[in-house]
């Protein structure tokens, strides 16, 4: 294999080798809408990892932690910190544009590019100095912003949004802590319809995981426990601790996986949805899945939420709770078959953004 030249930097291995710009896609912090996290150029391998070397570092200067992979546009590397959204020249790290933000960003799990109709930006953002603040505010939404010149083009208001929206067909679709999950019209960004993730009187929150499959416009969410550690208030069934998928044309839900009952151990299901095509005796089915704080590995039919796998889960008994109050499910459900996944090993990590700097690597 040949050593690359000075132009051989990483992001640009990932996003840009051959047809990768638009074949694969690195559009949103998850890779795809289907959220592969997944390139299958081979340049960068376990054999030449070891050669790999630092180009160059940016640091935004910020003070705190970011948990948003940057994205990768073309012609920008785009990320975020604490108090701003910057976007850098891929070959030489240098600063293009950067929006300073009044209100800190935190928690952003992700941004999104789009280039329907222009090229745009799109990042969840709350109101508040801090989560707790904005979520008694009820506050929160995404920036527009242009792509080219980082302008503020607009402002969806959603409710507060930690998870990168999906854009399609002239929708922003949004999904919050508390608010459920909203359609706007990325034109007018009107109300087109709504989809309530409250049940009994528990709004559900979408705070980890939101992936698209433009083949069955079907959209999978998943929502995190609300009461963490305590339940006695909650009554069930609740939409917490599972897997929803839903039309994003008329914003109905299809059908939903409930991985806990009634959690009082705050085991949210965790991971973005990652949708692909799998072959199980000859037949290729279309299939998601997720994980959970419980280490289970959630894999299902993505069409109709069924197992792929035969006895998948065992429903067991559940020994009554002694907190006064406190009423646990009878029965729940526990992992009975494991997913065997072929996992690379890799040495050293190829793309590492810690909390304030993002590090550009080549071969040597």
């Amino acid at each position: 294999m040949k050593a690359l030249k000075s132009k051989g930097f990483l992001l640009i291995l990932l996003f840009c080798v051959s047809s990768l710009v638009y074949s694969t896609e690195w559009n949103r912090s998850s890779g795809s809408y289907k959220s592969e996290r997944h390139v299958s150029e081979d340049q960068i391998n376990s054999k030449n990892i070891k050669d790999l070397e630092v180009i160059w570092k940016y640091s935004s200067g910020s003070p705190g932690h970011i948990q948003s992979s940057p994205i990768y546009t073309g012609t920008k590397v785009i990320s975020i910190s604490p108090k701003s959204i910057f976007a850098l020249d891929p070959v030489n790290g240098s600063l293009i544009w950067e929006v300073q933000l009044e209100d800190n960003i935190f928690g952003v799990k992700g941004i999104t590019f789009s280039k329907e109709p222009i090229p745009k930006i799109f990042v969840p953002k709350a109101t508040g100095a801090d989560k707790l603040a904005s979520m008694r505010q009820g506050g929160g939404g995404v920036l527009e912003i242009d792509e080219l010149s980082g302008k503020i083009l607009g402002y969806f208001d959603s409710g507060l949004t930690v998870v990168p929206p999906i854009i399609h067909d002239g929708k922003v679709i949004i999904a919050t802590f508390e608010d459920g999950i909203t359609a706007f019209d990325l034109y007018s960004r009107e109300q087109i319809w709504h989809l309530s993730l409250e049940k009994n009187e528990v709004k559900s929150g979408v705070w980890s995981g939101f992936s698209f499959d433009v083949d069955t416009q079907l959209a999978y969410a998943v929502t995190g426990s609300n009461g963490g550690l305590m339940g006695w208030y909650r009554t069930e069934p609740t939409l917490d601790n599972s897997l929803i998928a839903f039309n994003v044309k008329t914003g109905e839900i299809e059908w939903i996986f409930k991985h806990i009952k009634h959690d009082l151990w705050d085991l949210d299901v965790v991971s973005n949805p990652i949708i692909f095509k799998l072959k199980k005796d000859n037949v290729e089915t279309k299939a998601v899945l997720t994980l959970s704080k419980t280490g289970d590995i959630i894999l299902l039919n993505a069409l109709n939420g069924e197992p792929i796998h035969e006895n998948s889960f065992e429903i067991i008994s559940v020994e009554k709770s002694d907190i006064p109050r406190e009423k646990a499910s009878p029965t729940d459900l526990i992992l009975k078959s494991l997913v065997m996944l072929q996992i690379s090993k890799i040495e050293q990590p190829i793309y590492h953004p810690n909390h304030r700097s993002i590090a550009k690597i080549k071969l040597a």
